[in-house]
């Protein structure tokens, strides 16, 4: 897994996504409950419950449509063969610290 960040105010770096490697096949599945917005392409874009926006790039073999609702780990798809899917969450416009995404802390980087 590589975090991908952007400048920030001050000098400081931003997190605002990450790139992860699988095997080929490797499942992926949803963070949370949520609802398919957008998929065009290898771009699948999911509202979750909570309002967040988790954006999925190079997913292989999905099956997702826009309007499809999804239950915390269904299968959103596949890593492809030599191919890293980009994930990451925005908040409100905002990126969300993905290394912070799963905490119980509700207020954390929110």
């Amino acid at each position: 897994m590589t975090l991908v960040t952007r400048p920030g105010k001050d000098g400081e770096t931003l997190p605002v996504g990450v790139s992860i490697t699988a095997e080929a096949g490797t499942p992926i599945v949803s963070p949370s409950d949520g609802i398919v917005i957008s998929k065009i392409g290898e771009e699948t874009v999911i509202r979750m419950d909570d309002g967040s926006e988790v954006t999925f790039v190079g997913v292989d073999k999905s099956q997702l449509f826009e309007g499809k609702r999804l239950k915390r780990d269904d299968l959103i798809g596949a890593f492809a063969e030599n191919q890293p899917i980009s994930y990451r969450i925005v908040r409100n416009g905002e990126p969300i610290d993905i290394r912070n995404a799963n905490s119980l802390d509700p207020t954390m980087n929110r």
